[in-house]
């Protein structure tokens, strides 16, 4: 049984991370003991990922088919290793899939608030902002770069300005 920092490919075990090997006791699908082999980096602690998790990514680029992010934090706690993140371009909201425009809702360097939905191919995590919390936290404006904060559901404005942009907005948290 596999633990934090290792994987299986092809029949071999291997390590995903650097570390010390530990081997423990834990029961797998069927309730029975058998050894569990991780790989534990004390430098950079195994991430674990649980569905509908919240993440902070920013934007590193957009394409047709979605949103590329670098994950920031996890649950409010700082990531340290480089994770990348995707958001498939009907994930990004949860109304009117069909007319979306990626470059309307995110554009590079925007910071987000995403949610946790799968894992990819092993070097993506698939994240969703359909949800009216999700979305862009903040940006910087196109042609100034100045900041720019929530105006409206579907849109920023820069603080210097006065400039609006078309972004697919995170509604603020109230706490």
């Amino acid at each position: 049984m596999l633990g934090p920092g290792c994987y299986q490919h092809n029949g071999q075990l291997y390590a995903s991370c650097a570390g010390t090997l530990t081997v423990d006791q834990a029961r797998n699908e069927e309730g029975k003991q058998q050894p569990r082999l991780s790989v534990r980096n004390a430098q950079h602690p195994p991430i674990v990922l649980r569905l509908n998790d919240i993440v902070v990514a920013e934007v590193v680029r957009i394409r047709d088919d979605g949103v590329y992010v670098r994950i920031l934090q996890i649950n409010d706690v700082k990531v340290l290793q480089h994770l990348e993140g995707h958001i498939k371009r009907e994930h990004i909201r949860e109304k009117e899939i069909d007319s979306i425009k990626v470059d309307e809702c995110y554009l590079p360097g925007d910071v987000i608030r995403a949610k946790f939905v799968s894992f990819g191919d092993g070097r993506r995590i698939y994240l969703s902002t359909a949800g009216e919390e999700l979305g862009v936290l903040y940006a910087r404006n196109e042609i100034s770069g100045k900041l720019m904060l929530p105006y409206s559901w579907t849109e920023m404005i820069c603080l210097k300005s006065g400039l609006k942009e078309k972004r697919k907005v995170a509604k603020p948290n109230s706490s």
